[in-house]
């Protein structure tokens, strides 16, 4: 599907690994220029070759989102590299599991760094150049968590539902320059990196009647891909999306219908 994105310059943090790589590759194959932000170098710099070998166009800068420098560095990498700067895509996170009183203050300002910080410092970094072009999409990749809670997740959870109401209050601040600004809400969604723990946790993977439980929940009797969220990211990117602004959309097979 050409989703007119050819040439777009988009960044994508947490880019180098599970949803955020299948972002990346998502936008590639649209035609849009990519620039990868993540802690993993080995990982990132994995990411910008495989696209080039589909004939893409990405580079990696290693970054820290809870950083606003770090951010910033990110929208200078893509402005030097590919001269414009279009789409920002925030999906970095840190998951945190555990009940409330078990979990250590230091974990929890990790955290509201990395998702809540980090979406306000892509935001600060990138609307100077947004705002002069009058144009621009900034997607924050959330969860259902942050609407209707869940169990050993009070911390992330509360994280991400900052997002949400960031998302709201920013798009009414930037709509009239012509910014965007949408969240992506997903429940559970199966990668490489959490595959083993999910089959731990729900017999995903060696364990079908337990999983069956897990899967009644959601009436698609399926959990989520990564392709299931980044088709979603790229359209909210596209030119057809340009009147979709201040939601929080749900990707989720119908688990939670808030």
């Amino acid at each position: 599907m050409d989703l007119n994105l050819k040439d777009n310059v988009v960044v994508i943090t947490g880019g180098a690994q599970g949803v955020g790589r299948v972002i990346a590759h998502t936008f590639a194959k649209e035609g849009a220029q990519v620039v990868i932000g993540d802690l993993n170098v080995d990982a990132g710099e994995k990411v910008v070759r495989e696209i080039d070998e589909i004939g893409g166009r990405a580079v990696f800068i290693q970054s820290d989102v809870s950083l606003l420098s770090d951010t910033d560095r990110l929208v200078a990498g893509a402005l030097e590299n590919f001269g414009r700067m279009d789409v920002m895509v925030h999906n970095a996170a840190v998951f945190l599991l555990g009940k409330f009183m078990d979990v250590a203050e230091t974990d929890w300002r990790k955290v509201i760094d990395v998702i809540q910080i980090g979406a306000y410092n892509c935001a600060r970094s990138v609307l100077p150049t947004m705002t002069d072009q009058k144009s621009g999409r900034i997607i924050f990749i959330g969860t259902d968590a942050a609407r209707s809670g869940d169990n050993f997740q009070s911390i992330y959870a509360s994280a991400k539902a900052g997002v949400v109401n960031f998302t709201k209050s920013l798009a009414m601040d930037v709509g009239p320059k012509g910014i965007t600004v949408n969240t992506v809400s997903p429940a559970v969604v199966v990668t490489n990196e959490n595959e083993a723990i999910l089959d731990k946790l729900y017999g995903i993977k060696t364990k079908p009647e337990k999983a069956q439980k897990m899967l009644s929940a959601y009436p698609m009797r399926r959990l989520g891909q990564p392709e299931d969220i980044a088709n979603m990211v790229v359209f909210l990117a596209s030119p057809q999306a340009s009147f979709i602004t201040g939601q929080t959309i749900s990707v989720n097979g119908g688990y939670s219908m808030v």
